[in-house]
């Protein structure tokens, strides 16, 4: 976590832009009592940011300029409790400059940051760079080179490098209606054996009020060598809402 931390700083001082920040609020709460006592909570949190973007990595040191740039930054946490019993508690953060954004290739660098108490993963802490190419308005294909530290809960801490690769696609309708769809492939560079697969289906309703959207959303992860006692697959279905300004 350490690591985010210092590089989402280091890029962000003295930042000077031309575009637009947009930021988004995603939440689903569910209860039940009686027989079941259940109270499962999602919280998410985004911000983008479009446009041509200079930076100042090292205070007037010097400058750097980066034209059609995208920036985002986005924050999660899932919490699930069963009869007094934790069945959910998970989070993620991660950061993507993407430069160049609308040509056909373009180049970026990512951090990411995950736990999962419930399969026992301390953390998940990933760094890297890649590319994107653009197919059309609706399909991208993205690969990246990760450098990982894995740690779960007694066991040995790891350190390794990943292929990341990410098809995706996004459209939005006419009727306002948005689907989004994008699946991680991560096997390990020296075992790819060792594979991890990241199933994302967002689909994303428009109410009456253009800040406000329905959101339904489906995960299926899977890990081909998980801890002892865990499961190789964990599927999630959420319904909440979005709201952005």
């Amino acid at each position: 976590m350490k690591r985010v931390v210092i590089l989402l700083s280091v890029l962000s001082v003295g930042a000077v832009s031309a575009g637009e920040w947009e930021r988004s609020f995603t939440g689903s709460l569910t209860t039940q009592q009686g027989n079941t006592h259940l109270t499962s909570y999602t919280v998410a949190m985004s911000s983008e940011y479009a446009g041509d973007l200079s930076i100042e990595p090292f205070g007037q040191l010097g400058r750097i300029n980066l034209p059609d740039s995208e920036v985002r930054f986005t924050v999660s946490h899932t919490r699930g409790q069963l009869n007094d019993a934790l069945y959910e508690h998970d989070g993620s953060a991660s950061f993507l400059l993407e430069i160049m954004a609308h040509e056909t290739f373009s180049p970026f660098f990512l951090s990411y940051w995950a736990y999962d108490s419930t399969t026992f993963l301390e953390r998940r802490v990933q760094l890297g760079a890649g590319g994107k190419y653009t197919a059309g308005k609706e399909i991208s294909v993205s690969v990246a080179y990760l450098w990982e530290i894995e740690d779960y809960k007694a066991e040995a801490v790891r350190r390794q490098y990943r292929l990341s690769v990410r098809p995706k696609y996004k459209k939005k309708f006419d009727s306002g209606i948005t689907v989004n769809y994008m699946i991680f492939i991560q096997p390990l560079v020296r075992n790819p054996a060792h594979l991890l697969i990241d199933n994302q289906f967002t689909l994303s309703i428009p109410t009456p009020s253009e800040k406000f959207m329905i959101t339904a959303t489906w995960r299926d992860q899977y890990n081909s060598q998980p801890p002892k006692n865990v499961k190789e697959r964990d599927t999630d279905v959420k319904v909440g809402f979005t709201l952005s300004w």
